[in-house]
């Protein structure tokens, strides 16, 4: 979903790792991360797997730039699909390193046990951002990961027209050649940690 915002904002042949900081990466709670992330040129993406209350903005009422302007688009996946995803990313994550078995992966994970970076348990994860988009309309658009692999066109331009941009048919196209799984696993940046 990242690299379809950033196709969409900035064109499609756009540097995705040029316009994209994930807010959990390495330096993410350090004070400069934060005068960094707003020194940062609008309109600018950021990537996070932080849950809703976490959000600067939607929950608080201040008027900041970003709480004005700022668009969230939340990608929510079936939750066996996330679940397997998920036990994957544990598994062949070396600084991870999970070995256990299926059955405890299962137990785990619907304790929130394996997702402590994203802020509890996956329902309550999705129950914060869909509440905030319920809300937030104009804000929180909810986008289904198996609607985007069954219709990318379609989502993508719902996406584009949610963040202000029309796509002429032909760039519309190109996002989504851009944004096909075996084209975004060719441009994966090496230190995921960090971007």
């Amino acid at each position: 979903m990242v690299q379809i915002a950033v196709s969409c904002i900035f064109g499609a042949a756009a540097d995705y790792d040029a316009h994209a900081v994930f807010v959990e990466g390495g330096v993410a709670s350090s004070a400069s991360f934060v005068r960094a992330l707003d020194e940062l040129p609008a309109p600018r993406v950021l990537k996070t797997h932080a849950p809703a209350d976490m959000h600067p903005g939607l929950e608080r009422k201040s008027e900041s730039e970003l709480q004005k302007n700022g668009k969230v688009v939340y990608v929510v996946r079936n939750p066996k699909d996330a679940l397997v995803s998920l036990r994957h990313h544990h598994a062949n994550n070396a600084s991870i390193g999970w070995n256990g078995s299926w059955d405890e992966w299962v137990d785990q994970w619907l304790a929130g046990k394996r997702s402590e970076e994203y802020g509890g348990t996956y329902f309550d994860h999705v129950k914060g951002w869909w509440r905030l988009a319920k809300l937030h309309p104009d804000r929180v658009r909810v986008v289904y990961f198996e609607d985007i692999k069954a219709n990318m066109t379609k989502e993508v331009a719902a996406v584009a027209s949610f963040i202000g941009r029309t796509l002429p048919s032909e760039e519309l196209d190109q996002v989504c050649t851009r944004c096909t799984f075996e084209a975004m696993k060719g441009r994966h940046s090496v230190d995921d940690t960090i971007r």
